[in-house]
């Protein structure tokens, strides 16, 4: 029979040293004793209606900024034109300048949204175990925003007005977290685009087992900061899932306890926060009743 929470919190106020030593931080332990209470559906409605409003004027700000500033676009096609991907292809000798000129002018001629490197792909100039290759290799020269762009998932002119949601805000948040919350695209259809090109699995942590030696390696703080989470052993390295394995501020956090020779995987932030709160509750009761 498992203590009830009044005893619960007796054992955690002193045994703080023991739980520190697991790597259980106490803002979260404490986080987890208090239900938050349910506003009901009308403070959503609300808020989904200020998120319409706000889109609506940024998108008009945009427009009035697009119109002006990219007038003369097509007509300067220099190597500083090309996306970062684009030119990390050029110079590892994938692509060469006459191969992404002309496919800049079959862009140009088709009027059409798709990116360059998207119509590089459609002329056979590039495959996909290419664009996963340079992608992988590069992750921390690559801003997932332009990527997103280059993939085809969002327009520039929604980038735009994501990274202009962000600029307001205090602290910021990620920019994918922001693409996903003003619905600019859905998490999932995200992180299986980023799968296919990145060639990096999906998982589903919140359903999957959970490795509890490699969860305790690191502070809870760091996986809900993070958003990643130790999943298990695969091929005699570390599988971890990741919301954003692009991120290098979160690959950096991973490498302080896990090293740098792990292997990625993608999920959505929900699956991630549910598996690590779920591990959390297990580690804390297999404590309990070793001590009790």
């Amino acid at each position: 029979m498992f203590p009830s929470i009044k005893v619960l919190g007796t054992v955690i106020a002193y045994n703080q040293i023991k739980f520190s030593e697991i790597n259980i931080d106490n803002f979260i332990l404490s986080s987890m004793m208090h239900v938050k209470p349910f506003h009901g559906a009308k403070k959503n409605t609300e808020k989904l209606k200020i998120d319409a409003m706000e889109k609506t004027i940024i998108f008009s700000k945009i427009e009035s900024q697009t119109s002006s500033s990219d007038k003369n676009k097509h007509m300067e096609n220099d190597t500083n034109d090309y996306s970062t991907i684009v030119s990390l292809f050029l110079q590892k000798g994938f692509l060469t300048e006459e191969q992404i000129k002309y496919a800049d002018r079959v862009r140009s001629k088709l009027n059409s949204s798709k990116s360059l490197l998207g119509i590089l792909k459609e002329l056979e100039y590039i495959t996909d175990d290419q664009v996963g290759k340079v992608v992988r290799e590069n992750h921390s020269a690559l801003r997932i925003g332009d990527l997103m762009v280059e993939f085809g998932i969002i327009s520039d002119f929604e980038l735009k007005a994501a990274l202009e949601i962000q600029s307001k805000e205090k602290p910021k948040r990620k920019l994918g977290e922001i693409l996903v919350d003003h619905q600019f695209v859905e998490e999932k259809k995200l992180i299986e685009v980023l799968s296919l090109q990145l060639r990096i699995p999906t998982i589903d942590p919140e359903f999957t087992e959970i490795d509890r030696n490699f969860f305790s390696k690191a502070p809870i703080r760091s996986y809900e900061k993070h958003k990643f989470i130790p999943i298990r052993s695969e091929d005699q390295h570390i599988l971890i899932a990741f919301a954003d394995p692009l991120d290098p501020r979160d690959r950096d956090e991973a490498d302080k306890f896990f090293g740098k020779y792990y292997l990625s995987a993608i999920a959505t932030r929900k699956s991630i926060q549910r598996a690590i709160q779920r591990s959390l509750t297990r580690t804390i009761f297999c404590w309990l009743l070793f001590v009790l």
